[in-house]
């Protein structure tokens, strides 16, 4: 077993389909962490924070080069001539849009690793997209991930925004804008959390089951249908 093992894996070596792993190698892939892998650990911290980036796409500017083929034709009426508009943002719906506006994060996040050592650990490992799901255990920590990661995303032209925390005292302390949003949201007794609900109050997650409305009779694929329709990303 073991040789016939060894003699598929040298055909499939000699089919260039699979290479030995460098682990000395420097260059590595970004492994870019899921929204399963995020939710389980903030709910590890005494003090949560959540929060997400406004507008993120269309903080992220294309390459001069690839823009001229973005392009939108509009006129307001009828009668004037259709207009020619260059996107110079990237685009909603490309296959490349996410990739490209985390990256960005990242990227910003190891330039200004020096500058904002808490911020750029935060925006490197807790976000998902443009929500920001992060944590800690002080008081003293939640007030320097709000400043850190407010102001490390801002040299990149990010605004975090929509705080909110299972402690909102901490706001207080922090930057005054963050502060006076944060009042506002902490109104609503339940935020969405990645494809979940959370009451920053009971520091709880929630789930959204509407009622079920069955026209006929109950059966097995109706159950199943209602089932379907209730979104767990934890699984």
């Amino acid at each position: 077993m073991l040789n016939q093992y060894e003699n598929i894996q040298e055909q499939i070596e000699e089919l260039a389909d699979i290479e030995w792993e460098d682990s000395e190698r420097e260059e590595f892939e970004r492994k870019y962490f899921h929204s399963v892998g995020i939710t389980p650990r903030f709910r590890t911290y005494t003090i949560v924070l959540t929060a997400d980036i406004a507008k993120m796409y269309r903080q992220v500017l294309l390459d001069e080069s690839d823009s001229r083929f973005q392009r939108i034709l509009w006129r307001n009426d009828p009668k004037p001539p259709v207009q020619t508009y260059e996107l110079s943002t990237v685009t909603y719906g490309t296959a490349s849009v996410s990739y490209l506006a985390i990256r960005c994060i990242y990227q910003l996040a190891q330039e200004k690793s020096l500058e904002f050592p808490v911020g750029s650990r935060i925006s490197s490992q807790d976000f998902y997209v443009d929500d920001l799901i992060t944590g800690c255990n002080t008081t003293e920590e939640a007030i320097d991930i709000i400043n850190q990661t407010t102001f490390l995303l801002s040299k990149g032209g990010f605004e975090l925004r929509k705080w909110c925390s299972n402690k909102a005292e901490i706001f207080m302390n922090a930057n005054v804008r963050t502060y006076i949003e944060s009042l506002h949201l902490l109104d609503k007794e339940n935020i969405k959390t990645l494809g979940l609900l959370w009451n920053s109050q009971r520091d709880a997650l929630l789930y959204n089951a509407p009622e079920p409305k069955f026209n006929t009779r109950v059966t097995k694929r109706s159950i199943l249908s209602y089932i379907a329709s209730l979104f767990d990303p934890l699984g």
